[in-house]
């Protein structure tokens, strides 16, 4: 948002002195793979998300100076975080939603190697396939603020 206190004034406006706005903000950006892939160099996600934020993804902001700003009142601010293993269609799909967009990204800043592992955990078939693989986990942290109209 360019003007975040902008943004939750007018919600603030529109919103009757009962009501609870909820902000939901994704602390870092979601896990999925093992330290050891069994192929390619490990520690690829690591390396993958530190080029990622070096190029600005996920800046985590701090939403209750600009809720604060726009006339509400924070009333609460408590961080969750989530491992999901079980479900391992639901994680598949996200690592391959994903990581497709994180290498889309990557081309230029990683090296070849880690290029090519990235392809094989993203072809739809294939032994290395995330939607192949039985030790995926997505993992991650979310930031929740609440907050009340102030009049």
């Amino acid at each position: 948002m360019a003007n975040p206190a902008r943004v939750f004034e007018k919600i603030g406006t529109t919103l009757s002195k009962d009501c609870l706005l909820v902000v939901v903000e994704m602390d870092v950006l979601p896990r999925y793979l093992p330290e050891d892939l069994g192929f390619g160099t490990p520690g690829l996600e690591e390396r993958c998300h530190a080029a990622v934020n070096s190029a600005g993804w996920n800046s985590h902001p701090d939403w209750a100076e600009d809720i604060d700003r726009s006339g509400m009142a924070t009333t609460a601010k408590r961080t969750f975080t989530y491992s999901i293993a079980e479900e391992k269609e639901l994680v598949a799909s996200n690592a391959q939603n994903f990581l497709t967009r994180m290498r889309e990204n990557l081309t230029g800043t990683l090296p070849a190697e880690d290029l090519a592992t990235l392809d094989a955990l993203l072809a739809t078939h294939g032994p290395h396939s995330v939607l192949q693989r039985t030790d995926l986990a997505m993992r991650g942290s979310r930031t929740v603020w609440t907050a009340r109209p102030a009049r």
